[in-house]
């Protein structure tokens, strides 16, 4: 069964905004990036759904925002639309197996006010740590 997740992960890309538009807005590029850490906020205090903080392994490149600018390694991942929590669980199972990914922002910090939101998440490697 673990072999069978870990295909699935490996050829999939996911669009978390029903935006094409806030896509396509020129934000910041994170490629071939490694997870170094995972905060989730919960709905509680990060309403209505909550979110995720992602911390990836280097700063993104590219246009990311001016509102950005002391986060340049992390993005912020909205629970609103239902590709939210797979994506955020996509970077976790990345985070404890050494995956890596590219992650493309949106251009704006629409769920966190200092953090790029997350646009596409797409698995770019198999596994390095076996």
């Amino acid at each position: 069964m673990k072999f069978k997740t870990l295909f699935a992960l490996s050829v999939l890309s996911l669009t978390l905004t029903s935006s094409e538009a806030a896509i396509d807005a020129g934000g910041g590029t994170w490629a071939n990036v490694t997870v170094v850490g995972v905060t989730a906020c919960t709905p509680t205090r990060c309403p209505p759904k909550g979110w995720v903080i992602v911390q990836l392994s280097a700063n993104a490149s590219g246009n990311p925002p001016l509102c950005s600018r002391e986060h340049r390694d992390s993005v912020a991942i909205d629970f609103k639309e239902a590709g939210g929590a797979f994506a955020a669980q996509m970077l976790q199972v990345g985070l404890m197996t050494g995956l890596t990914f590219t992650v493309n922002g949106t251009g704006t910090c629409g769920v966190d006010a200092a953090i790029e939101t997350a646009g596409t998440v797409t698995e770019s490697s198999q596994q390095r740590n076996r």
